[in-house]
């Protein structure tokens, strides 16, 4: 887990093995293990909030799930890959509990402009 991150307290448990994972620090996002924009004094660089699909942000959230698609449907044989449904994509957000709720609400909007409506919170486990 990366240690730049202050995560929140939660009794809660949901199972998110087959989550797309973002990392969102003070200073970045990460989509699984590859930086997908910078974040400056608590805003996405370079980021329009009027027009997030011209964002390298969305571009690459976009990128992914397409990847994603293409892996999954060349796994599959024959007429399967007409048929199939893909799954309902979501996300597993690590996100800083110290972000104000506007950098998180311009991220998530983001993300499910590109393709990805779901989201899990992962927080830590309250004792």
């Amino acid at each position: 887990m990366n240690k730049t991150i202050n995560l929140p307290l939660s009794e809660a448990k949901l199972d998110y093995t087959d989550s797309v994972k973002l990392f969102v620090s003070k200073t970045e996002l990460k989509l699984d293990d590859t930086t997908v924009a910078l974040l400056k004094n608590d805003r996405i660089v370079d980021f329009d909030e009027g027009k997030p699909e011209k964002s390298l942000f969305y571009q690459r959230l976009v990128k992914h799930k397409e990847e994603s698609e293409k892996k999954m449907r060349e796994a599959m044989v024959g007429d399967d890959q007409e048929k199939a449904e893909l799954p309902d994509y979501h996300i597993l957000f690590f996100c800083d509990r110290d972000l104000p709720f506007k950098t998180i609400n311009n991220i998530i909007k983001t993300a499910a402009k590109a393709g990805y409506p779901n989201f899990q919170f992962l927080v830590l486990e309250k004792s």
